[in-house]
């Protein structure tokens, strides 16, 4: 993980929030990338982060990973063919189709309504930050900092707001 001067820009404004584990970290990952806040400007900071990132083995890492992808795909998957159903039955229904082009169309848009939908769902349930994916391990011991380091006041503000909202142990404020 880059150290604070190698990450801070020439302002060195940044602000930092202490949570009690990963969990509460990734959540506020989230929210900082959901707002807007560029994913190359937050970090994961302290111990149980460095364990993750030195971990060798991955594998329980990657399964919790995967199952909140793919409960995320599920969820995108089932709302995406009951939309898609619901639209190919309705465009077919007023364009007074014989039943059987109703039933089609129907099948139809729950097909392709719930592929578009699990891909969109799976998709928007990942971070770009590139320390979003240790925030599934689970490493234990002291507490975890998620920071953002900007030149920019304004998105430091944001994301001051963001991290208060998430109620941290701790939030730290430089320049």
């Amino acid at each position: 993980m880059p150290r604070d001067t190698e990450r801070r820009g020439p302002a060195g404004r940044a602000v930092q929030a202490v949570f009690t584990n990963l969990d509460a970290a990734r959540a506020a990952m989230d929210e900082l990338e959901g707002s807007g806040i560029d994913a190359g400007k937050i970090t994961l900071e302290g111990a149980p982060a460095e364990r993750a990132a030195t971990r060798s083995d991955t594998r329980r890492r990657d399964a919790r990973l995967s199952r909140h992808v793919g409960a995320h795909f599920g969820l995108g998957l089932i709302v995406g063919a009951v939309a898609g159903g619901g639209i190919g039955v309705f465009v077919a229904a007023i364009a007074a189709s014989a039943p059987l082009a109703i039933v089609l169309a129907g099948v139809a848009g729950v097909v392709a309504g719930g592929a578009i939908g699990g891909m969109i769902g799976g998709v928007s349930s990942m971070d770009v930050t590139p320390d979003w994916e240790l925030t599934f391990d689970r490493a234990t011991g002291s507490h975890v900092a998620v920071e953002v380091s900007s030149d920019d006041p304004q998105e430091i503000d944001v994301a001051v707001r963001v991290l208060q909202g998430r109620r941290p142990i701790e939030l730290k404020r430089t320049a």
